[in-house]
């Protein structure tokens, strides 16, 4: 079996891999800065507990996904997918200055205000990445290059979340944000002129309301429905830990925002290793045998990083542990290593589903299809945002909200087992 990374080479698929990389990693670059700066006090949030603003931050980048995927389907089903990424690309480029005038102004108002433009942006492209997909890969490259893609995505949240951390606490921080930021959305403008054409079915010539575009998701296969909702779910989970990872790292295992960017790297890197071990297993098939046994490990995993974090020890008073610190104790390797097991489980679950409403929907509103699975995955961020600012009101611990998601994910599996059985498989 030919190795997934062949893909790379293909001009049909490189371009759109380099500027998806891009944007996920300005996306994530943004957002760990502006996080790591208000949930450790570098920006002044009044009295409003961090992980609120946290939680708010969440969902202001999430909300445009709910209201602009589905017209972005539209668009994307009508029109040029390569045109069309092309323009979000350019717009990407004027939101750049926005987060500038928000850094050095200092502003939680403005870096908000950023984020929703961002996700204005991110909403339009998504339906036309991954219904361009199928359009330039074959059958048989469609779980590799959903596995790049997708892999390469978290690849991008690691290394922009570490970077955007890392570089938060620096004096010259702000000026070394603003350039990256600039540089890297300008190589993915640059990348998006090289990605090949992507015509539109001829026969698609109508507009698509919203109550039209439910319609076409209950026309269907049942498999198709099945496998939103499950990557809904995934979303669900990932936003859930992502957006907590730093509140967990200082409140709950009082460490410093250095192992917070390691802990961003396990979570991500795992994800990503899960992505990419789909190909080799699955042997190119679309296939979802494996989907429940991974959602079974989440939760296995959930529960014992719930029990280690419950008996971290404490430090001494003002004190936060270091990263030589933290891995030189056993918990903390433990703890590390659980998290991403976990992570590799939620990256082994998500491909075969993605693939799976690709392969399955009709060619004349596979961007529709996809952009409505995009806002229902939406709609589960913000549901998750609001989840847990919902039990952080009840004095939920950041540990006790991984758990009770994880609960819910190994009872999501035993759903899925029996779904699965029944024999829901995509057609030959």
């Amino acid at each position: 079996m030919e190795s997934q990374f062949f893909l790379l080479k293909a001009e049909r698929f490189l371009p759109l891999f380099l500027t998806q990389f891009a944007g996920a990693f300005n996306d994530n670059f943004a957002k760990a800065f502006y996080v790591v700066m208000v949930a450790y006090g570098l920006w002044d949030t009044g009295s409003t507990k961090p992980e609120i603003l946290v939680s708010i931050a969440a969902a202001i980048f999430i909300i445009p996904f709910i209201f602009v995927a589905p017209i972005a389907g539209t668009l994307a089903d009508r029109i040029d997918k390569a045109k069309l990424i092309r323009l979000t690309k350019w717009v990407e480029v004027l939101i750049v200055i926005v987060c500038a005038v928000a850094i050095y102004m200092a502003s939680v108002h403005i870096a908000f205000l950023s984020l929703f433009l961002l996700g204005v942006q991110s909403a339009v492209f998504g339906p036309c990445k991954f219904s361009l997909l199928p359009q330039h890969l074959r059958r048989e490259e469609l779980v590799a290059g959903n596995a790049l893609a997708s892999s390469s995505t978290y690849i991008a949240i690691l290394s922009g979340s570490m970077l955007g951390a890392f570089v938060a606490p620096l004096q010259l921080g702000r000026e070394l944000v603003v350039g990256v930021l600039a540089l890297v959305s300008v190589i993915g403008l640059i990348a998006s002129y090289k990605i090949p054409p992507a015509i539109p079915d001829p026969t698609n010539l109508r507009n698509s309301s919203m109550r039209l575009d439910v319609k076409l998701i209950k026309g269907q296969p049942r498999a198709v429905w099945l496998a939103i909702l499950g990557t809904a779910w995934f979303y669900f989970i990932a936003a859930s830990f992502h957006a907590q990872f730093p509140v967990f790292t200082k409140m709950s295992l009082y460490a410093n925002a250095n192992v917070l960017a390691v802990f961003m790297a396990i979570f991500s890197t795992g994800i990503a290793v899960g992505g990419l071990l789909n190909h080799r297993l699955l042997r190119g098939e679309v296939s979802l045998k494996f989907v429940p046994w991974a959602a079974g490990v989440i939760g296995v995993s959930g529960f014992i990083l719930y029990k280690l974090t419950s008996a971290f020890p404490i430090p001494l008073v003002g004190k936060l542990y270091n990263v030589v610190e933290f891995v030189t104790m056993p918990k903390g390797v433990l703890l590390s290593l659980d998290l991403f097991v976990l992570a590799v489980a939620a990256g082994f679950y998500v491909i075969p589903l993605r693939a799976l409403v690709q392969e399955m929907a009709s060619e004349a509103v596979r961007a529709r299809v996809v952009s409505l699975s995009n806002m229902c995955e939406a709609i589960f961020i913000l549901a998750s945002a609001l989840f847990a600012g919902f039990l952080f009101s009840y004095d939920f611990k950041v540990e006790e909200l991984y758990l009770t998601i994880c609960v819910m994910t190994f009872i999501m599996g035993c759903c899925l087992f029996i779904s699965f059985s029944r024999r829901v498989r995509p057609k030959r």
